[in-house]
């Protein structure tokens, strides 16, 4: 599903609503991406051989020309499967940290929320070698601390501050 090659993903030249068609593909992702977290829940830091496997499919989703849904949910399915993986994700980090780290300047607040999120859990669980993107993520994450005064008050923003603050923390 991830590859976007299973059979109901294909169209066969049926003429259909475009936006009941990415409604529908938004919701099987989605269903997936949820079903990939409850595996890396279950199997912890054995989930490294599936990560391995599904990292370049999750990522195709987050690339700028995607919609909005689809990059906040490749990097919040990035961040919760990594905190189940624990420090197992190390040697991924070289691949995965810039990926983030420009997350974070996403135009979206859902992508830029997540994105903050996901550099906290690779602080706690990347460790020595999370240490060189440290530098990076904090004035990235920084930016994000500086939000205009328009945007008090919006649930969205807010939780782009709070997971800010929390991976400068970590």
């Amino acid at each position: 599903m991830l590859q976007e090659k299973g059979p109901c993903q294909a169209y066969h030249g049926v003429e259909e609503d475009e936006k009941d068609e990415a409604d529908h593909d938004e919701v099987l992702i989605d269903r997936v991406t949820d079903l990939l977290s409850a595996i890396a829940k279950a199997s912890g830091p054995g989930f490294e051989p599936l990560f391995r496997r599904v990292t370049p499919h999750l990522l195709k989703f987050n690339q700028p020309h995607r919609a909005a849904p689809d990059r906040v949910m490749a990097i919040g399915t990035l961040g919760d499967i990594v905190e189940e993986m624990g420090p197992r994700v190390q040697p991924y980090l070289k691949d995965l940290f810039p990926v983030v780290i420009k997350a974070l300047s996403d135009k979206e607040c859902g992508v830029r929320r997540n994105a903050a999120y996901t550099v906290g859990v690779f602080a706690i669980h990347g460790r020595e070698a999370a240490k060189p993107y440290a530098k990076d993520a904090i004035s990235a994450l920084s930016r994000l601390l500086e939000l205009r005064a328009e945007h008090k008050g919006n649930d969205g923003y807010e939780a782009c501050r709070d997971n800010a603050c929390s991976a400068i923390s970590k």
